[in-house]
């Protein structure tokens, strides 16, 4: 590794901090200001009751009334969920905040709890963001090139699913957060001579382990990284150090299986397998990868060149884990996650290809032989980079405007049971295609809706928050929490849109200042030719 104008190519600190901190404003901004501020999914209701029963009553046991509340039922009679145990645990500050809040304004704009439940799901803002600034802090260690590392960090927060999945709440972003962050210490670790940092990514992929069953998993593949970039004089401290952090969160997610079912590998969740999904995550329309998220394909690329340039290592720590889910994910009989916008279970992989993309928009040096030299599918996806990330980027804006599990909702209520099992066979009923349709009528509508030109449909504010119920209500609705209030009339139209516009405003504003701070990085002196071979 070429060191960088202060002689350590891994430091975060001083002006590549500064730079990393309006990365993550940036992003939270846009997050914010496009988030839906609900919980229309099962599964994230199903968290929140998880959530709300650690805190009031402090227990890991779900209300009687939560659907599918009679199929994991532990040795005490009660229902628990099945899925980890992670996500409730990290919302629970929020819980806290939304619950001070209802506290503060007791007219609750809907059912009890909408304002809590706001705020629960908003913390997927927040794991998004911090996933998009690592990038951006692990691009940079990388390729010492802060234009190119901005643009990782732009491909993972507009120009992949990260975007869609960080506005309504469930633990997708969570996963992609925790991942991130623990490849990033796990190669500082390694870099610096860390055994701490090392013993700091076992917590992290701990964490992970207890957020989703598959976490174990991926604590293999740190362990295969270390056996692979670490001599041996140093193995018998730092693989100690990555294996206790990993117990951590593996002996509390056994734990956690034992007080609800007695045994310590049992987590309730009990999937089907078949194989569809190897074929389907990869070309099916309906959940296809490079359908939703084409710039992985600057990932894949970004792969490609760094094991060219013997950097296999570091390949294997930012694609493994994305094999890995592929591997996984694909075997499930429920391979697409559900009613989902695209392949939901593979969201906390695409960080990690976005920091690799670092290897495609890095510029090489002027020297003609270091140019000639370059592979030329190098040469290719370096001219084509931007155009992939302002196309992919276009593809999530479907996700965003338009809650698909409402639009899902509606289109499985009027199809055929044959058109429901093919739905992701199919482009005209895929979830891009669906949202889209959908878009092209909400977007006029709401926008006469704003203007006095139309009539929103009646909210009752007492119904119950199933489907059908409140949050069905706004189906009408543009997913923006802002837009909620206005139909809610808790806002004017006026005020509602000012502050939707001042957010992606000052997610623009701090974006742009991030730019600057980075072309200035760029400019300091570091070496540019990652692109060589």
């Amino acid at each position: 590794m070429t060191p960088g104008p202060e002689g350590d190519t891994t430091r975060a600190t001083g002006p590549v901090g500064r730079v990393t901190v309006w990365v993550f404003l940036s992003a939270l901004l846009l997050y914010v200001g496009t988030a839906g501020g609900s919980l229309t999914s099962s599964d994230a209701s199903i968290a929140f009751d998880l959530t709300r029963n650690i805190v009031d009553h402090h227990s890991v046991a779900l209300s009687s009334n939560m659907p599918g509340s009679t199929v994991n039922v532990g040795l005490d009679g009660r229902p628990y969920s099945q899925q980890g145990l992670g996500y409730s645990l990290y919302t629970i500050p929020f819980f806290l905040a939304g619950r001070a809040m209802e506290a503060r304004f007791p007219h609750t704009p809907g059912p009890p709890d909408t304002i809590t439940k706001a705020t629960v799901a908003m913390s997927s803002t927040v794991a998004a963001a911090t996933a998009v600034a690592i990038v951006f802090a692990f691009a940079f260690a990388l390729s010492r090139d802060g234009r190119a590392a901005l643009l990782s960090a732009a491909t993972a927060a507009a120009g992949s699913l990260l975007w869609p999945y960080a506005t309504f709440g469930f633990n997708a972003t969570l996963a992609a957060a925790l991942l991130t962050a623990s490849a990033w210490t796990l190669w500082l670790g390694t870099e610096r001579h860390r055994t701490g940092l090392i013993g700091l990514a076992g917590l992290l992929v701990g964490a992970l382990w207890l957020t989703r069953h598959e976490g174990l998993l991926i604590g293999i593949a740190g362990l295969a990284w270390l056996l692979a970039s670490v001599d041996r004089t140093r193995l018998r401290s730092v693989v100690p150090a990555y294996l206790a952090g990993l117990a951590v969160g593996g002996t509390a997610w056994m734990a956690y299986n034992v007080s609800r079912f007695g045994t310590p590998f049992e987590v309730g969740h009990h999937p089907g397998y078949g194989g569809q999904g190897y074929l389907g995550l990869l070309v099916y329309p309906g959940a296809s990868v490079f359908v939703y998220t084409p710039s992985i394909i600057l990932g894949l690329g970004g792969l490609l060149l760094l094991a060219r340039r013997g950097q296999g290592a570091t390949a294997w720590l930012l694609g493994g884990p994305g094999l890995i889910h592929y591997a996984f994910v694909g075997a499930l009989e429920d391979w697409v996650g559900g009613r989902a916008y695209g392949p939901r279970y593979l969201v906390a992989c695409l960080p990690l290809l976005a920091v690799a993309a670092v290897e495609v928009y890095g510029r090489p040096s002027p020297a003609p032989a270091a140019v000639s030299d370059r592979p030329r599918f190098a040469r290719v996806l370096n001219r084509t980079a931007v155009p992939v990330l302002l196309i992919s980027s276009l593809l999530q804006l479907p996700g965003v405007l338009v809650d698909y599990s409402r639009v899902s909702f509606a289109w499985a209520r009027a199809a055929s049971p044959t058109a429901v099992s093919e739905r992701l066979e199919h482009w005209r009923s895929s979830p891009l295609v669906l949202n889209v349709r959908e878009a092209a009528t909400s977007v006029p509508r709401n926008l006469a809706i704003l203007a006095g030109r139309a009539t929103p449909p009646p909210i009752v504010r007492d119904a119950g928050d199933q489907p059908g119920g409140f949050s069905q209500q706004f189906a009408f609705s543009l997913d923006f929490w802002w837009l909620y209030l206005v139909y809610l009339h808790v806002l004017p139209p006026a005020a509602g849109v000012a502050i939707g516009i001042g957010l992606i405003l000052a997610s623009l504003w701090a974006g742009r200042r991030a730019w600057r701070l980075g072309a200035a990085l760029s400019r300091s002196g570091a070496p540019m030719e990652h692109l060589a071979p």
